[in-house]
């Protein structure tokens, strides 16, 4: 079993927490951008990922890489949740994103939105400010 403070360590060091965002589609009756929580860890070493996936879940998928084999275990929506609150205790280097990324999380849970309608231009645009937010913690200028 991986601890959820190696966990941590290692991510502090791989990871990636972010919030995905997705276009509107008109064509498919989606007229409001969609945002997402997501966290994602790479690596070439296949065995530790598999380990960590037993241990935390997740999709592991293979990765482009530039000259050895790229793996990347990824967390998404429900799961995203649970992982940062154990990690949260041992993070050092995103523990600011861990905190943005749980506040985008608890806002998302408590506005509730009816499926297939386009959501309240108030709503958009705060859940943008979380994807905005985020992307500049992970992008520094």
């Amino acid at each position: 079993m991986i601890s959820s403070a190696y966990l941590a360590g290692f991510f502090d060091g791989e990871g990636t927490i972010r919030i995905i965002k997705t276009k509107p589609n008109q064509r498919w009756g989606i007229v409001s951008p969609r945002y997402a929580a997501g966290l994602t860890l790479p690596n070439t070493h296949l065995q530790t990922l598999k380990e960590i996936r037993a241990s935390y879940g997740g999709r592991l998928n293979h990765a482009m890489g530039t000259n050895l084999p790229c793996y990347r275990l990824e967390w998404s929506s429900r799961q995203v949740e649970p992982l940062l609150t154990i990690m949260l205790p041992h993070l050092r280097v995103k523990r600011q994103r861990a905190f943005l990324l749980l506040r985008f999380i608890y806002y998302a849970k408590a506005v509730k939105h009816p499926g297939g309608k386009a959501r309240r231009k108030s709503d958009v645009e705060m859940r943008e400010r979380f994807y905005l937010a985020l992307r500049k913690l992970n992008h520094p200028s």
